[in-house]
């Protein structure tokens, strides 16, 4: 884990307990950051810089919990949930809550998900959704603003430029259906200065 502090940043530590992943969530709640699902490598393997770009296949989708309150010591908190591990999901703080949503799990096939849960505290999880309205999707942009939850484009198959809102994570409301940028997956979605 790295940070930025005083205009540089800085590695936090080489060893935060949980190993390297692709397409984990990462939020900030309750004074403490936390990181969840993501896809571990099938092996790691070490390649000179001079070689060809190198490739690893992931496979398993964890659904551990890691939270720290620095960025150096991490715990791997005992998850209570129902919910399937996986990448690509959505995570976020919203009204004091931990809200996790969609995503994709890889087997034979990839299968993307339209469920939502919700979590006072990280470990214990209730699901209020099985099928949201939105497709099922993945590497969507997801925030908290103006006192709703907002699903911004992502991919079921196809690349999505629609917008959702909803106040409580289980009445969703479409926005649009064609938001005026390129439809597009792999989003990060942040409010900044009253906009989002």
């Amino acid at each position: 884990t790295a940070r930025f502090g005083a205009g540089v940043w800085e590695r936090a530590t080489r060893e935060p307990g949980w190993r390297g992943r692709l397409g984990h969530s990462t939020v900030s709640f309750d004074g403490e950051l936390w990181v969840m699902g993501g896809s571990l490598p099938r092996a790691t393997i070490q390649i000179p810089m001079s070689s060809p770009p190198r490739y690893i296949s992931y496979v398993s989708h964890p659904s551990s919990l890691w939270n720290s309150a620095d960025g150096v010591t991490w715990s791997q908190e005992p998850v209570q949930a129902g919910w399937n591990g996986r990448r690509y999901a959505g995570l976020v703080a919203h009204q004091d809550k931990l809200w996790f949503m969609g995503g994709e799990v890889e087997g034979d096939s990839t299968v993307r998900i339209n469920d939502v849960w919700r979590s006072d505290n990280g470990v214990e999880w209730t699901q209020v959704l099985e099928h949201a309205p939105w497709s099922e999707r993945a590497s969507f942009g997801l925030l908290s603003f103006g006192g709703k939850l907002w699903v911004l484009g992502g991919g079921d198959g196809l690349a999505k430029n629609d917008v959702w809102s909803s106040t409580d994570g289980v009445q969703w409301t479409q926005v649009t259906g064609d938001a005026p940028w390129t439809p597009s997956e792999h989003l990060t979605a942040l409010a900044y200065g009253g906009k989002m």
